[in-house]
Order: structure tokens, then C-alpha cells, then sequence
């Protein structure tokens, strides 16, 4: 080949890769112009689906449904609550919005989970939306003192599924990738509407509503699900021997602790209120190894607070049970917090120091 003809098709291929390069960019340009959205996360598969066949569990479809409705909103939330079942049924974001003026989020689960577990799902709302303006972390005694054992079942469900939401690379925000996922859902979206529906999942189960139900009710609540079973008559409370508190907590609470951290916002710790019923001694002592225990976990974390007094009780007629309240009892204690946490927001200084407490009511 001579030398001229050698020239002529390097600038000829210069002349491709230019050309190419050029659509490509042009093709991105046009796409990042097109209102093309995201796909939500978690949408293609449900949650815990190796752990029932038939009708599934009520505790399956919250978590999966809590999980879903969350992260496919458009935006995240100026208050965030995380916790266990005694957050998801205690506590109602219109109360706490119609108090401090600011939006809410109440992504309670399960104590099954474990604070492992709450620490996933609050990671998974902050990749999505960014650090909250405060976190309330709401438990019960049971979410300290299981063990990983017991936490297991959900627990090792939920962190495999979890972690089919990998971190996306740099060529993953491309608005090629971002319009072909979105093609691929609405694909995915379309087999499924034509697909046979699951009569299960519009199955009743006992007191509580089905599959569909609860995702509908827990999405137009914002994470709020209302306790269905009735209250303990007054007279059929027994005596509750509370538990000590577990190490197996402290790397869930820590998690949770570091993230605050690393995105910089609050967290204040709360636990649920006590039926007056268990009003006694032993149950304040309970309390006192708890928020011991609390204490040293958080030490090292500026932005960490634990509520004064964290031992509260309610009327026991307005609790269904030890760790849940009646519809009723929801809105008195979400009216008790919403008062601690509009204190928190107007007075930022007083998040700053675990040596610190803030009032509750």
C-alpha cells in the first residue's frame, strides 16, 4: 500500500471514530432532553417469596410493600421514622406534619429484622433521597433483645434482597442506560398486568386486609398501618417479664449511627410507651439497662440522642397489646412526638451532644 493511500484512510478512520463519537453524544444530548424517569427499585420481584406459598404472611407484605412504596416515591422526607411494628402501628405522619409543619415518612417494619435490618433499609433510603432533616429510631424491647438467631428468617431474606440494588457505575447514568432499564420495566410492567392475577394476594387474613389492601393502605398512610387486632380486655393482662438487652444489637444500632455520620443528620432514639398496666419497678428498671446499653452505643456519635425519659406509658386502654397501640392510642402517642420533634427541629443546638437529652413531652 502506498503511502498516500495509507494517509487517505488514517483520516478516514479519524473521520469515523469523530462521526461516531458525535452521534453518540447527539443520541445522549436527545435522550437527557427526553423526560425519561428511572425506573423505581424493587419492583421486580417481591419480597420473602421463599418463606410462604399460597396467601403471604401479613409480615411479608409490609416489608415489602413498605419498601416499595417508600423508595418509588418522587422525593424523601424532612422527618424519617425507622423502627419495628410498634412504628409502623404507632405512629401517623398527619399528625406529625399537621404539628411541625415538615413532611414525613414512617418506615417502620419489623422487630424481626433486627437493627441489622432497620440499618438496611434506612441505607436504602439514603442512597435514594439523601440524609433526612432528622431520624427517629422507634423500638420496642423486642428489637433490643433478640438475637441474631431469632432475626434471622427475615433478616437474611431482606439483605439478599436488598442487595440486588447495586451501586450504579458511571456508564450506568448514561441516559442510554437509563432509557433502556426503563424500556425494560415498562416491558416488564406489561407481562405482568398480562399475566393471570394472583387471587392470593387479594386473600383477607383473618382481622388484618390483603396483600393489595395493605400496600394501598400503607401508601396513602406513608408508612402508616393501622393495628386491626382488637384491644386486651382489661382484665386478661398478664404479667410481662422484659428481657435484658442483647450485644447482638449493637452493630444493627451502630450501622445506623454511622450513617448519620457519614450523611450528616440527627437520629433520636425513642422507645414505644408502655401500657400503664406494667407501670412498676421491674419494668423501670427494664428501662434504665436499656438506656445503659443505648448510651454506650451511641458514645462517639455527636448527632445521636436518646429521648428523656425514654420510659413512657399510655392508658392501656388504648393499647391493642405490649407493643402496639389502638388506632386511638396512635394519634395520642403521635401527638407526644410530634411535640419532642418539632422542639428538635425549631432548636437544632440540641442536637449536637450525647451528653445531651431532650424531653419528650
Amino acid at each position: 500500500m502506498s503511502a498516500r493511500k495509507r494517509i487517505n484512510l488514517e483520516k478516514w478512520s479519524h473521520s469515523v471514530i469523530v462521526l461516531f463519537v458525535a452521534f453518540f453524544a447527539l443520541g445522549e444530548l436527545c435522550l437527557a432532553l427526553a423526560p425519561i424517569p428511572d425506573p423505581p427499585p424493587f419492583t421486580r420481584e417481591r419480597f420473602g417469596t421463599r418463606l410462604y406459598s399460597g396467601v403471604p404472611p401479613v409480615e411479608v407484605s409490609i416489608v415489602n410493600w413498605q419498601i416499595n412504596n417508600s423508595l418509588t416515591q418522587l422525593k424523601g422526607s424532612d422527618i424519617l421514622f425507622l423502627g419495628d411494628s410498634s412504628c409502623l402501628m404507632g405512629v401517623v405522619p398527619s399528625v406529625i406534619e399537621k404539628t411541625t409543619g415538615h413532611s414525613c415518612w414512617n418506615l417502620g417494619t419489623l422487630g424481626y429484622l433486627g437493627t441489622k435490618g432497620h440499618a438496611l433499609i434506612l441505607e436504602q433510603w439514603l442512597k435514594r433521597f439523601g440524609a433526612p432533616r432528622l431520624l427517629v429510631y422507634h423500638v420496642v424491647p423486642h428489637s433490643l433483645v433478640a438475637s441474631n438467631t431469632e432475626c434471622s428468617t427475615y433478616f437474611k431474606p431482606l439483605k439478599e434482597w436488598l442487595s440486588s440494588s447495586t451501586e450504579q457505575e458511571w456508564y450506568d447514568r448514561l441516559p442510554s442506560s437509563v432509557a433502556r432499564r426503563y424500556l425494560f420495566w415498562k416491558l416488564q410492567t406489561l407481562a405482568s398486568n398480562l399475566a393471570p392475577a394472583d387471587q392470593n394476594l387479594d386473600a383477607a387474613r383473618g382481622v388484618y386486609p390483603s396483600d393489595h389492601k395493605v400496600a394501598t393502605i400503607m401508601r396513602e398512610a406513608k408508612g402508616y398501618l393501622p393495628e386491626a387486632q382488637p384491644a386486651i380486655p382489661t382484665d386478661k393482662w398478664t404479667l410481662y417479664p422484659f428481657k435484658p438487652f442483647n450485644q447482638d444489637c449493637v452493630e444493627g444500632l451502630q450501622d445506623i449511627f454511622q450513617l448519620s455520620s457519614r450523611y450528616n443528620f440527627p437520629v433520636y432514639i425513642v422507645m414505644h410507651s408502655v401500657p400503664d398496666v406494667y407501670e412498676g419497678r421491674s419494668t423501670a428498671a427494664a428501662y434504665a439497662d436499656y438506656e445503659l446499653h443505648l448510651k454506650k452505643a451511641a458514645n462517639g456519635f455527636a448527632r445521636v440522642q436518646i429521648a428523656k425519659p425514654l420510659l413512657s406509658y399510655l392508658p392501656t386502654e388504648k393499647c391493642a397489646n405490649l407493643h402496639h397501640v389502638t388506632p386511638a392510642g396512635a394519634i395520642s402517642h403521635s401527638q407526644d412526638l410530634a411535640n419532642a420533634v418539632r422542639r428538635l427541629i425549631d432548636r437544632p443546638s440540641l442536637l449536637v451532644s450525647t451528653d445531651k437529652e431532650v424531653e419528650r413531652r
